[in-house]
C-alpha cells in the first residue's frame, strides 16, 4: 500500500472543515460556516412588525427560528386566560400580564437595537437592517 503525500492528507482532511473565511468576504455564513443566500437574511424590521403585532402568538420568535421563546410566548397568554376565576385568577393571571407586558417592550427595544441575542437569527445569521 502506498502513503498519500501530504498533500493529498491535507486536501482530505479540509474537505471536512469548513474553511476560513476572510474579512474581506461578503458572503454570508451561518453559524456551522455554511454559505447563506443573501434572499434567505432575515429582516430586522419584519422581524420588530411580528413581534409588535403579533407577540400573543410568538410571531417575532418563531421568524427568528427561536422556537422555544415563541412557545413560552404561547403559553403565557393562554395562563391570561385564567384571570376571570375570581382572586386566585386575578392574581395570577395580572402578574403575568404585567411580565407579558415588560417581556415584549424588552424584545422590541432588544430588536430596534440589535442586542441581546436579537441581532442574528437561531442559524446566527445577521438581520439585515
Amino acid at each position: 500500500m502506498t502513503q498519500p503525500s501530504p498533500e493529498q492528507s491535507n486536501s482530505t482532511a479540509a474537505s471536512h472543515y469548513p474553511a476560513v473565511h476572510s474579512s474581506a468576504d461578503t458572503t454570508l455564513y451561518d453559524k456551522d460556516g455554511l454559505p447563506v443566500h443573501p434572499s434567505k437574511q432575515k429582516s430586522k424590521l419584519a422581524a420588530f412588525l411580528l413581534t409588535f403585532f403579533l407577540s400573543g402568538i410568538g410571531a417575532g420568535n418563531f421568524y427568528l427560528g427561536q422556537t422555544t421563546r415563541g412557545i413560552f410566548r404561547i403559553l403565557g397568554h393562554l395562563a391570561t386566560l385564567i384571570t376571570p376565576i375570581p382572586w386566585v385568577g386575578w392574581i395570577i393571571g395580572g402578574l403575568t400580564i404585567i411580565i407579558l407586558f415588560a417581556w415584549w417592550v424588552t424584545e422590541l427595544i432588544f430588536i430596534a437595537t440589535g442586542s441581546g441575542g436579537y441581532d442574528k437569527d437561531s442559524r446566527g445569521v445577521p438581520l439585515k437592517s
